[in-house]
C-alpha cells in the first residue's frame, strides 16, 4: 500500500495518494467497496486520520461505495477550486529559468488536469513545445515531431549543446583575456589581443635616424614616433609611405645612396 497520508493544504499530494490507491487496489484484484476503503484509510495518520473519524461518526461506512468515499475525499483535500487554479497553472506553463527536466516535471505533474485540453499526443506535443525556451521552441516545431517522448529528448539534446557551446565560448573568451596588467596608460588594445601605448610604433615600422650626441636636434620629440631627433615632417614613418630617403628625406634616391 502507498506511504502514510497526513492530510495537510497540498492537494497535489491528496491527489498522488489516491491515485496510488487506486492502483494498487487494481493491481491486487480489490473490488469489494468496504474493503477498498479500509484499506484507502489504513494508512491515514494525523490530520486525515482525525477528519476519517469525524466521517464515521456520520455515515454507515459498511453501506458507503467506492465512489461515495472518493467524493468526500476529494470535497475535503482537493476541492473543486484547486483544481481549477491547476488547471490554469498548466494553461499557462512556461519553461522561464527551469531546466528542461524540471520543465517536463511541472507539465506532467499538471497535464492531469486539462486532460479536455490536451485529448491527444499531437496536442500534448504541441502544447509542451509551447512552453519552451524561445530559442529552442522554432528548432522543435520545424521537426514537426508528433510524440511526446520525442519533443522531451529532443528538447533535452537541444540543452545540452546550448551548454557545451557557452562552455567552449567562456572557455575562448578566458583565454582571450589578457588581463588588466597588459593595459597600459592608454588603455588601447590592438586587434590581436596585446596593448600598446598611443602613437608607439609597431615592430614592423621603419627604424629612426638616431642622431649625434649634443646636436640642435638631440631635444626634439617626433609627434609622430615618440621618438627623439627629428620633427614630425622628417619621421621615417611619413617617408616610408611617401618614397623619400630616410637619410635626408629627398626624393629620387634610397638611404644607401644618399650623398647628405
Amino acid at each position: 500500500m502507498p506511504v502514510m497520508f497526513e492530510g495537510g493544504v497540498d492537494p497535489m499530494v491528496a491527489d498522488d495518494y489516491m491515485e496510488q490507491v487506486e492502483t494498487q487496489l487494481t493491481s491486487i484484484d480489490v473490488t469489494e467497496d468496504h474493503l477498498k476503503i479500509i484499506l484507502a484509510t489504513y494508512k491515514f495518520t494525523k490530520d486525515a486520520k482525525f477528519w476519517w473519524k469525524s466521517i464515521t461518526n456520520q455515515y454507515k461506512i459498511e453501506e458507503m461505495n467506492w465512489d461515495r468515499f472518493k467524493e468526500l475525499f476529494y470535497e475535503k483535500y482537493f476541492p473543486a477550486s484547486n483544481k481549477w487554479e491547476l488547471k490554469n497553472q498548466f494553461i499557462s506553463l512556461i519553461q522561464s529559468n527551469m531546466s528542461v527536466t524540471e520543465y517536463e516535471n511541472k507539465f506532467t505533474s499538471l497535464f492531469r488536469f486539462a486532460l479536455e485540453m490536451v485529448s491527444n499526443e499531437v496536442d500534448k506535443v504541441r502544447k509542451f513545445i509551447s512552453g519552451l525556451d524561445y530559442k529552442m521552441r522554432p528548432l522543435l516545431i520545424a521537426q514537426g515531431i508528433k510524440v511526446y517522448s520525442e519533443a522531451v529528448e529532443r528538447a533535452l539534446m537541444l540543452e545540452a549543446e546550448a551548454k557545451d557551446k557557452d562552455a567552449r565560448r567562456e572557455q575562448w573568451r578566458q583565454k582571450r583575456n589578457v588581463g588588466p596588467s597588459a593595459e597600459g596608460p592608454s588603455g588601447k588594445r590592438n586587434r590581436g589581443g596585446s596593448f600598446q601605448f598611443q602613437g608607439q610604433q609597431s615592430a614592423r615600422s621603419a627604424p629612426t635616424t638616431p642622431m649625434p650626441a649634443g646636436s640642435a636636434r638631440s631635444g626634439v620629440i617626433c609627434y609622430r614616433c615618440n621618438q627623439p631627433g627629428h620633427y614630425k615632417s622628417e619621421c621615417p614613418q611619413t617617408l616610408v609611405n611617401s618614397g623619400a630617403c630616410f637619410g635626408c628625406g629627398q626624393q629620387g634616391h634610397k638611404v644607401k645612396n644618399c650623398r647628405n
